[in-house]
Formats: structure tokens, sequence, C-alpha cells
């Protein structure tokens, strides 16, 4: 009988399951087996010695025993060295447990925060200029704040509070919104709007973040609240023994450092309804509005009123104009153009660049006999109308008939609507309006809001909310613009002025869910300018509603020149923060200053071991004779 081969099985670190090779000797390894094994040991090795050296109290361990073998020479080295062992480890098992039971960390907490604009428009900065947190957390009443988070309520924070902060030192603010500041009064609104409207004028140097306070906030707050008021006891000792014995928080923020985006780019869009003739011959009406949104924090700048109110209003007026067109019995003589476009809070940018694009270019003749162009921007919160003008335009001027026709629309559907004339102001760095990109080219515009004034804080919030609008002022609205300009390419007013009659009505009427349906898909995410990525689903849905009604849609996209920037974006402006439950700092000093003293002790007793072991023999001897 031949010999039969064993199976030796070998576990490794990974649990490969090794197998010896069918030869002579049964216990022998292959050379694959060899070369594996060997490979293992040289691992084990390196990780003993990542291990030694992430450890170097068990280098002084092993010093700590080679050194008392070395001077006292036992007889029995074995048994010594078990009993060191044993008292090292007795030694190290003390202080961990001291660390176990007092850890720094007690507990986190990680929530999402918003951070205020970061940008350069023009070459100027605005905003703040950081957005790395790592530090303790104190409350804006708190006597020392220099490098610190300071947590602070929206309804505590004024703008000489924040200033303050600011000049002592803090190192980041962290602002914590009501959950139900979206449906707070209208009078802590104007407070808000304000206080947001001049933080924003300055550049901040530190990070400044914005969070909805939920109950776990609401928690970390009334305890560093309440560890801050334990703080100022009746005497110094007392105050330094309740601040060792609370806890505190600490902030640390996910992500890196904010950077210029690298990628940053607007894109518009833009398609037309052609009228009955011969395209290049016909006069032509645009309807522009931006799609982006403005706040203190991008984040959180939904923007109901400004402008998804524009963008739905643009879009349920393609679609209805687009139902007139596709019949050749409805189909005016004049050409429609429909525009969203981007960057409008940044000096609308995204216009400008399409305005230039249109009339430098010598294969398009879009702008060159416009009637009028009329920009969209929030009619959702009221009826008060207004068309802002950089310049009124003459009686004999297609502008003027567009203008007379608004008016006698408005009241017959009961709008209050008013022409309100500004001059464009050169010397500003930013434009008012968004008529006046066209109004500086020489082509007739206006922009229709329900806003009076161009400097209404309205305009550029995170308050703006759906809960504050009304959608059946935004379909007032929109049937208002969409009669105004029906009866001005049919050229009915005359005719139906007399009658009082309609022509948006029945099948041409106003559709309130499409309304409905587009206002929560606008409002659904916020749009700060910064957000939109190429891959954002809300220009996908841009792009194929437009597609849906209109014809030659396109998507035009712009990127800031690459030697001088009109503008330039920040990343990281929507972070977690992580707050960690730790006490304070003094309690590391004590912590110190006990883990010192307890080795001191020992060290002392091991050195004098004779005369504790002396002393404490005689007084086991004096117990004795005592109780003898």
């Amino acid at each position: 009988t031949g010999i039969v081969p064993q199976k030796s099985v070998m576990e490794v670190k990974e649990g490969v399951e090794i197998s010896s090779r069918e030869t002579n000797d049964s216990g022998a390894l292959s050379e694959e087996q060899q070369q594996k094994l060997d490979k293992f040991k040289i691992k084990v090795r390196q990780e003993n010695e990542y291990y030694f050296r992430d450890h170097p109290e068990i280098q002084l361990m092993t010093a700590g025993v080679m050194k008392d073998i070395l001077n006292k020479q036992p007889d029995d080295p074995q048994t010594f060295i078990a009993c060191s062992s044993k008292t090292c480890f007795g030694f190290l098992a003390a202080i961990v447990l001291a660390v176990i039971v007092v850890t720094p960390c007690d507990g986190s907490y990680a929530f999402q925060a918003f951070r205020m604009q970061q940008y350069q428009l023009h070459g100027v900065s605005y905003g703040c200029k950081s957005a790395l947190v790592n530090m303790e957390v104190r409350l804006a009443n708190s006597d020392l704040i220099l490098r610190r988070c300071i947590f602070t309520r929206l309804a505590e924070l004024t703008v000489d509070k924040f200033q303050n902060l600011i000049n002592n030192g803090a190192g980041a603010i962290v602002i914590l919104l009501p959950s139900e500041f979206y449906t707070s009064t209208s009078q802590n609104k104007e407070e808000w709007l304000e206080l947001e409207h001049q933080i924003m004028e300055e550049e901040v140097p530190v990070p400044v973040y914005f969070a909805i306070e939920d109950s776990n906030l609401t928690s970390i707050y009334s305890e560093i609240q309440q560890s801050a008021d334990a703080t100022s006891g009746s005497t110094a000792m007392a105050a330094i023994l309740d601040s060792v014995a609370s806890f505190g928080y600490q902030i640390y923020s996910d992500g890196k450092e904010s950077r210029p985006e690298s990628d940053a780019k607007l894109i518009n869009y833009y398609g037309k309804l052609t009228g009955f003739g011969i395209e290049e011959q016909l006069p032509t009406i645009a309807f522009v509005t931006h799609y982006d949104s403005f706040g203190i924090a991008p984040g959180l700048a939904y923007g109901y009123d400004t402008n998804a109110s524009g963008v739905v209003a643009l879009l349920e007026l393609a679609r209805l104009f687009s139902s007139m067109y596709k019949s050749g019995k409805m189909q005016s003589r004049y050409n429609l153009f429909f525009v969203l476009t981007a960057g409008g809070n940044f000096n609308y940018h995204g216009t400008k660049k399409w305005i230039d694009e249109e009339l430098d270019s010598a294969d398009s003749n879009l702008l060159t006999d416009v009637d009028y162009v009329i920009c969209i921007d929030s009619i959702g919160r009221s009826e008060n109308l207004h068309l802002h003008v950089s310049k009124p335009p003459k009686d004999d001027t297609a502008g003027y008939t567009l203008i007379k026709e608004f008016k006698q629309t408005a009241d017959m559907l009961g709008i209050n609507f008013t022409l309100v004339h500004k001059k464009i102001n050169l010397g500003e760095d930013l434009l008012s309006w968004e008529h006046e990109r066209f109004s500086l080219r020489r082509l007739p515009a206006g922009t229709i809001s329900h806003f009076g004034n161009h400097v209404d804080k309205g305009r550029r919030t995170i308050f703006d909310t759906r809960l504050e609008s009304n959608t059946d002022v935004l379909e007032k609205n929109v049937n208002f613009i969409g009669e105004a300009v029906a009866r001005y390419i049919f050229n009915l007013s005359s005719l139906l002025q007399e009658k009082q009659f309609q022509l948006l009505t029945d099948e041409l009427s106003i559709h309130r869910d499409f309304i409905d349906t587009w206002m929560h898909q606008i409002t659904k995410q916020p749009r700060g300018a910064q957000l939109f990525t190429k891959d954002h689903s809300l220009l996908d849905a841009f792009e194929q509603v437009m597609t849906a009604y209109l014809k030659d849609v396109k998507k035009v996209t712009m990127r800031p020149d690459k030697k001088d920037p009109e503008f330039v974006f920040y990343d990281s402006l929507i972070m977690q923060l992580n707050a960690y439950r730790v006490k304070p700092a003094l309690f590391d000093l004590f912590l110190a200053l006990g883990i010192v003293s307890y080795v001191g002790i020992v060290y002392l007793i091991v050195q004098n071991m004779p005369a504790v072991a002396g002393f404490v023999a005689s007084f086991a001897t004096k117990s004795k004779s005592k109780s003898d």
C-alpha cells in the first residue's frame, strides 16, 4: 500500500486554508505554501512593529521589568517577571478604567447646516470666507468667545450683536432658525429681513452657518446654557468645581475648506413660437425671467415669490400661447419668444450673455425686430403690479400701445397696475431690474413685479416661502399678463373692450393644476445659482417642458472668463456639522494632575519598597500585639 498523503491546515490571518501537496513527507509544505507562510510572517512582524510604535507604554513596561531584573537579580526571573507584569498591568488597567469612567465624549449629534453666501462678483468678494469648524461651543452671551463656535438663536441676534461677535474674535457662528420660522408673524420677519440684509452687506472672515432648530439642537442649547449658569458660582472655587463637573460641546464640520468652483457655469434656455407669415419679417414679443433665487444661505433660498412665480408664469404662458398657435386660426402675426435665464441675482449675468450673443451674431435676428421684452419678476404675493421701465415709451411706439393694453386689461380684471419709471444708475455696480440689461442695448423692455421698489428686502431673502404666497393671486396675475398680450398681438383691444369680453376662457383659460404642479416642483428644493450643476433635475425639467410647447428650444451654457472672471462661486455651501459632548478643558487639566499624582505615588512606593514593606510589617506587628 502507498503512503496516503495527509492534509495539513494552517490558519493565517486572511483565513486561507493551505493544504500540503502529495509527497512522501506528509508534513512538508509546498513551495507555494512556504511563500505564503513567509509573507504572513513578514506581515505579522510589520503589524507588531506598528503596534509597538503606536503603544509606547509597552516599551516602557518592558524596559522597567528588565531594569528591575538587572538591579535586583532575582533567583527566579520567570516568577519575578510574572509579578512585575501583574503590577504593571494593574497600573495600566487603573489608568484605562479612570479614563473610561471620565471619557470626554459622551455622545454626538450630526445635523445639516447651510453656510452663508460666498462668491465674487466683478472682483468684489461677498459673504463669509471660511467653511471649516472645529472648536468648543459657547453662547453669544458668554464672556469667553475668542476662537469659539457661537450658538445663537435668530430671535436673540441683532446686527450689533453679530458685529460684536466678529470683532471679539469668534471662530464661527451657528444661527439656529426656529422650526416655525416659515410661518412666523410679519413683524418678526421684517426684523429678520433687516438683519439678513445688513449681514450680507459685509464680508465675514469666519464661517457662518444656519440650521433649523430641532429637539436635539434645543437640548444642546439648553445644556450649554445650564453649564454656563453652573460655572457662575458664588466663589471662584465653586465655579471651578462646577466647571469640572459640567459638560460642553465641540463642533466639528465634515468636509473641506471652501474653494472656488472649478466648473462654475450658468445655463439659459429659450424657445419660440412662430407667427403667421414670413418669420424674419414678423415683430417679436419676448417673455424673460430668471429661475435662480437668493438668500443669505443658498441652501435655504427656495424663493417662491422670487422668482419661482416668474418661472411658473412664463411656462404657463408658453403652454397657453402654444395651444393658440397650434391652430392656424389662432396664430397671430407675432413671433413669441420665451427665455429662462440664470444668474439673475448675480447682476443678471445670464441675461447679459444671451443678449450679447444674439445681437452680436450675424446669423440671428431674434432681437432686431422685437416690439417689447416683458420681464417677469415676483408676481406671486400681491395683485398690485408695477411695470418698471428705464424710459417711458413714446406715444407712437409699440411699447406705448402694449402698456396701454396692460392698463385697460388691469381695469377690467381688477388689477392695480401702475407704471414706475427709474433711470439706470451707471455708477452702481449692480443693476436694479432685469429689463435694464435690454435697455442698455436700446431694446424696449420692462419688468412686471408686485415690488414697487428695487431695494425691497423681500427680493433677496431665505424667508420667501410658499406659505406666504397665494396660488389664487399668482393665477390671477398670470391670467392678466396673458390676456393683455393676447389682446395686443391679435389687435382685439377695441373690439373686446366695448363688450368687457375676456379672450382667455374655456379651452384658452389658465390651468391652475399646471401652476400648482410646477410651483411644487420648483420650490421643493433650494435654487441658489451655485447649486445648479449640469445634472440638476430641475434644469432637465425646464428643457423638457419647453420642448413640449415651443420650437427650436436651445440650451446655452456660459462659463466665466478664466483670466478675468465676472463671477466666482465657492463650494461647501451645505455641510454636516457634528456636535460632540465633551468635558471642558479644565477637566483635562484636573485629569492630568490626577494621573501624574497617581503615577508619582506608585513610583515612590516601588522605589522605596523595602521601607514601605517594613512600615507595613511594623504596623501589622503592632496591630497583632494589641490584639494579644
